[in-house]
């Protein structure tokens, strides 16, 4: 029910994604939270299956799509000149989640129940989060006359020479399919590798409360990481940087299938962590370098959906492997043979663009 819900938010959000560039983003970000209040409280009011994976797409569509695409294009489409660094800043958002939410959540199921935790987390939702966001964007009339007029003058330095592609125009840009596997590797790996937890550590000897523990490490790896890069990003650009963000998979993965040591764990968890981080920040900005912000919204949300689409097989292709007598070492091998390749194909688009400027 979890895949099946998770896919069918990420074809919906293909279609629903795109509003942003039509909407005004104080309406498009108060409709956002609306949603996933409204998510919350269906899911708490489940009463069978059905509802139960109603509710479970209603939140994957509204959190991992909808919330995150809104804070990455409305970084890239107001902060041109800053893009990366801003995007950078987001990530503050994303890490605190990442490290106080299942706290929460473990802590509401243990106090009041799952029920009643979806239900007060969608009454807070809808009384403080949709003020919130409102009061945020106050003065957003003048942000976006600025836009509008940045790019109206064609802009400045390098970012005059960024196009203004429409979503049919990247899907027929080869570049935009050698991108493809470098950004849903970082989110299939990381969620097979969380499913898979138990069956790491019962392998490894390792003890779940340990291993568990390392995800805070996780956390601070993803925001270090990404406030690194972006800086990084708008000075050397996304695609010069995008063939390097599995680097730190490329070493965690060969630690894994190599060493029982517990503290591997930890090692393993900071990696997966800075590859996430890495990941949020260039492809963030990625779409706007190579095809613009008029459509940003509509291009974005197709490459989510794909990665949407990547962590709903993770739990099921890594499920067969395990249950086909693979141990953690050969899922390991396996998946550094996908960074790989995935690195090396990000590489092209921008070998062939450096190519493409000898020439000219």
């Amino acid at each position: 029910m979890f895949g099946l819900a998770t896919v069918a938010a990420g074809a919906a959000l293909m279609v629903v994604g795109r509003l942003i560039d039509r909407l005004d983003l104080r309406l498009y970000a108060a409709l956002v939270c609306i949603w996933m209040a409204g998510a919350a409280l269906l899911t708490s009011a489940a009463a069978n299956v059905a509802l139960l994976g109603l509710g479970i797409f209603a939140l994957r569509l509204g959190g991992q799509g909808l919330m995150t695409g809104t804070a990455a294009v409305s970084m890239a489409r107001y902060f041109p000149e800053r893009r990366g660094t801003a995007i950078s800043i987001v990530s503050l958002g994303a890490t605190v989640g990442l490290s106080a939410f299942p706290t929460i959540g473990v802590a509401l199921l243990a106090s009041i129940g799952w029920r009643l935790g979806y239900l007060s987390v969608g009454v807070v939702y809808a009384i403080g989060l949709v003020p919130l966001v409102l009061w945020l964007l106050k003065g957003h009339s003048e942000r976006h006359r600025r836009y509008l007029d940045y790019h109206r003058s064609g802009g400045e330095g390098a970012m005059r020479r960024t196009p203004e592609n429409s979503l049919a125009e990247a899907l027929r840009d080869a570049r935009f399919y050698l991108i493809l596997p470098m950004l849903t590797a970082p989110s299939y790996i990381l969620t097979g590798f969380v499913f898979m937890q138990v069956f790491i550590v019962d392998q490894k000897g390792w003890s779940i409360q340990m291993y568990a523990a390392g995800f805070v490490g996780l956390a601070a790896a993803s925001l270090l990481f990404s406030m690194i890069l972006g800086p990084i990003v708008d000075r050397v650009g996304a695609l010069r940087v995008m063939p390097f963000i599995l680097a730190p998979l490329a070493v965690g993965l060969p630690l894994l299938a190599l060493f029982d040591h517990p503290l591997i764990a930890w090692i393993f968890l900071f990696c997966m962590g800075a590859t996430l981080g890495g990941n949020f920040t260039v492809f963030g900005a990625i779409w706007a370098e190579l095809w613009g912000t008029r459509h940003l919204g509509a291009i974005r949300s197709v490459g989510q959906a794909l990665m949407v689409f990547s962590t709903a097989l993770a739990p099921w292709t890594f499920g067969l492997m395990a249950d086909g007598g693979m141990t953690v070492a050969a899922l390991a091998w396996i998946n550094l043979a996908h960074v790989g390749i995935a690195s090396a194909l990000a590489f092209l688009p921008w070998l062939v663009q450096s190519l493409v400027r000898e020439i000219e």
